[in-house]
């Protein structure tokens, strides 16, 4: 069932609650939404704009299938956690109310618009978020611990920035300027994890913080822009680049031994003995994304079009967990999490795309050939003389159709 109460005017306000549909739970247990915005023009030239949202969330996860279990859909498709704990350990990972989410978080989100004539027009848009809650997932083997248990990753975080833009109309060519800046305070990666086993009745029993770190620089995006479009007749062409400038996080881990359950903010306030073999320090990764694409009207209703840009995808954070709670194996190897650290690539893909379209009054009809190549792909390594696996941006991969 679903049951949602709206108010729709200056300040849409709804609730939403909805039950699991596989199995014990609600998918939301309760969502409490609201919006608001306001917009003034203060002249012909100059418009502002200020938004703001507040969500207050918290559901069971969704039941996830290993490979078995999806090659056989017909037998797990209501695969679901327990409604009851049993007091076996292997079991009661997958107990609901242990595998759940709690979140809140709000935004606020502004538009300044300038045009000063018909050809020019400026916008910036700034911007502010703010979340905390937390994950909270059964594991059969507790990260730090090796048993079964729960593991509760507290997330406290907040990110701002923001993206402006200058267009332009120049001799017959439009062009548009713009820089995108965005300060992202971790996680990610995962910055506090709490580890739980189970007592004799099934109930979580605090272990040990398994992840306990404080970002010392931010996530950090710098990215200038430019786009040129023109026409020539029946051939109109895009072309632009942008400059990606990534600084990724640095990190001070702390050793947690006799640090209690607590807030993430608490935690840190006891935390006095740094693990300096799991720390690091974040570099800079820089990277051209161009972009052309030209289109050609062959006839009225059916265009030729041709596409290629590079594209970008994260680096490999997931990377980070089991490098700082193995950062002594890695050193009686040789090895340093830092070392492994800066092997952070962030994804690349260049696409290549074909394809012709035909319009008419009461039917159209489009066919596309693309061709992909990636590189620095994440690829899984688990090594043997290590005992355990981690992630490294090294695979290649193509992809047509």
């Amino acid at each position: 069932e679903i049951y949602t109460l709206s108010l729709h005017d200056a300040l849409p306000i709804s609730y939403t609650h909805g039950g699991n549909w596989q199995g014990p739970g609600a998918t939301p247990a309760y969502r409490y939404n609201a919006e608001t915005g306001i917009s003034q023009r203060l002249s012909s030239q100059l418009k502002l704009q200020l938004f703001a949202a507040y969500n207050n969330m918290k559901e069971t996860n969704a039941y996830p299938l290993n490979y078995a279990q999806a090659a056989d859909i017909g037998n797990f498709y209501h695969a679901s956690y327990n409604a009851t704990l049993s007091q076996i350990p292997a079991q009661d990972v997958n107990y609901y109310r242990y595998n759940q989410q709690r979140f809140q978080d709000y935004a606020i989100l502004g538009k300044i618009s300038y045009q000063p004539s018909k050809n020019l027009h400026f916008d910036i848009k700034p911007f502010y978020s703010q979340e905390n809650g937390y994950y909270r997932y059964g594991a059969a083997k507790t990260p730090g611990i090796g048993t079964p248990g729960v593991v509760q990753w507290d997330i406290d975080h907040h990110n701002y920035g923001f993206l402006s833009t200058l267009s332009a109309n120049l001799y017959h060519t439009h062009l548009k300027l713009g820089y995108w800046f965005e300060n992202l305070q971790p996680p990610g990666p995962p910055t506090a994890w709490q580890a739980y086993t189970f007592t004799p009745d099934g109930q979580l029993s605090f272990v040990r913080w398994a992840i306990l770190a404080k970002p010392t620089t931010n996530h950090i995006f710098n990215s200038p822009f430019v786009q040129l479009q023109r026409n020539f007749g029946p051939v109109s062409i895009t072309t632009g680049a942008r400059y990606l400038i990534e600084t990724t996080p640095s990190f001070t881990v702390y050793n947690t031994s006799g640090i209690p359950s607590a807030s993430y903010g608490e935690a840190l306030e006891m935390a006095h003995s740094i693990n300096s073999e799991a720390s690091v320090t974040g570099q800079n990764l820089h990277q051209w994304l161009p972009y052309f694409g030209i289109s050609w009207r062959l006839y009225q209703g059916t265009n030729l079009d041709f596409s290629w840009s590079r594209n970008y995808g994260a680096p490999a954070f997931n990377d980070w967990p089991p490098l700082i709670m193995n950062s002594a194996v890695l050193a009686k190897h040789g090895l340093s999490v830092q070392s492994i650290y800066n092997g952070l690539r962030p994804e690349t893909s260049n696409s290549y795309n074909l394809g012709m379209s035909v319009k008419r009054h009461l039917w159209y009809v489009k066919g596309t050939l693309f061709f992909t190549t990636y590189d620095h792909k994440l690829v899984s390594i688990y090594d043997p003389q290590l005992g355990f696996g981690y992630t490294q941006n090294v695979g290649t991969a193509n992809a047509y159709g």
